[in-house]
């Protein structure tokens, strides 16, 4: 099965003028806007080709995480092609700070064919990552998506701009381009969401989303979990991935056929399951006891001493442990509300299940001619 990398050893002898840019090139940077560029790519005044980057970019140690070792193999490869070693990086800007609980990264690159692409990252593998996405569920801005505005809003020229990210970074491209101003607005052609969750209901009436949302896509894989979360209402490409359940989450995994996503027709019944109850859970949970559950349980991951997932992969058994001594230290009342929400999850889990048996019981029973 194809995926990205194949797509280069195809059609990198392409340039993007000879081929025009398409949706694959745009994941392709998106995945780019994971790399570790700080150091690398400049801030502002000078733009690197992406050979230049690919040349100063250290090589990972042959026993790193394998989505590592894919993205280094993803920038060489881009590097040593036609169609993407004379495009250009620069205004790399990244944001870090577990009090105010951001963790935000952009990078623009320029294309031969007039156009700069605005790259945002997802959320990398630290805690306070994950607590700042749990903040979509009840705050209106994070302070990653306030970044990604400001980036968009001061950005300078007048060239036509592409806006993507995957995941947290596709919500916040949609994010900057509904809220940037109305002259950055008009120069946007393309806002490309990779598997990246939605929006409350709210802020699908602001006037800048009506103006905007024709050129919105959403890429998601057919078990999409983080792309199918609260409210999308845009144009959806569902494609086949080459492995399952959560792991599908890896544009690695995506299928291709020649340059176009190998589509499927709808979501797999994992991915609808976790869309309703997830849907269920929220309607059920006000949003001050949203952000009481996140903030409770995120501060005693921050009083154990974890910083990362994989901490919590690697040792979990002690984690937990780390995890349960400092809620003992919480507030009794913020520690019962966590724990109802998360009754209230299950909850919500279990009578969709519930439902489920029944109506393909009572389906097979009425159509049984011995009742």
């Amino acid at each position: 099965m194809a995926n990205i990398l194949d797509y280069l050893h195809w059609r990198g002898d392409l340039s993007l003028v000879q081929d025009p840019f398409n949706r694959i090139d745009s994941l392709i940077l998106a995945e780019l806007a994971y790399l570790k560029l700080e150091g690398i790519v400049p801030g502002k005044g000078r733009w690197l080709s992406l050979k230049e980057v690919a040349e100063a970019y250290p090589a990972p140690e042959a026993n790193a995480r394998p989505r590592r070792l894919m993205r280094y193999d993803l920038l060489q490869r881009c590097a040593s092609s036609q169609r993407f070693g004379s495009v250009t990086a620069g205004r790399f800007l990244e944001i870090f700070d577990s009090e105010k609980a951001i963790q935000f990264s952009a990078v623009t690159f320029r294309l031969p064919d007039g156009t700069d692409y605005l790259a945002y990252r997802g959320t990398d593998g630290t805690f306070t990552g994950w607590r700042e996405d749990f903040h979509l569920a009840f705050k209106d801005a994070t302070p990653s998506q306030t970044a990604a505005s400001a980036y968009l809003d001061i950005y300078p020229g007048e060239r036509k701009l592409r806006l993507g990210g995957h995941s947290k970074g596709g919500n916040l491209a949609l994010y900057a381009a509904v809220m940037t101003n109305e002259s950055q607005r008009q120069r946007i052609l393309t806002v490309d969401s990779f598997d990246g969750p939605g929006f409350r209901e709210g802020f699908l009436h602001q006037s800048g989303y009506e103006e905007v949302k024709e050129r919105i896509c959403e890429v998601l894989p057919e078990s999409s979990v983080i792309g199918i979360l609260m409210h999308t209402p845009w144009k959806q490409e569902i494609v086949r991935s080459s492995v399952n359940g959560l792991e599908q989450h890896d544009p690695f995994s995506w299928q291709l056929y020649g340059k176009e996503f190998l589509q499927v027709e709808r979501f797999s019944a994992f991915s609808q399951f976790f869309e309703e109850a997830i849907d269920t859970w929220l309607e059920s949970v006000e949003p001050a006891q949203r952000q009481i559950f996140v903030d409770t349980f995120f501060d005693a991951i921050e009083e154990s001493g974890l910083e990362r997932i994989s901490d919590l992969n690697e040792r979990w058994l002690r984690s937990l442990a780390a995890i349960e001594k400092a809620l003992a230290k919480t507030d009794p009342s913020k520690v019962k509300t966590m724990r109802d929400v998360w009754f209230k999850l299950a909850q919500a889990s279990t009578g969709i299940i519930w439902n489920e048996v029944k109506q393909r019981f009572e389906k097979k029973d009425s159509s049984d001619p011995a009742v």
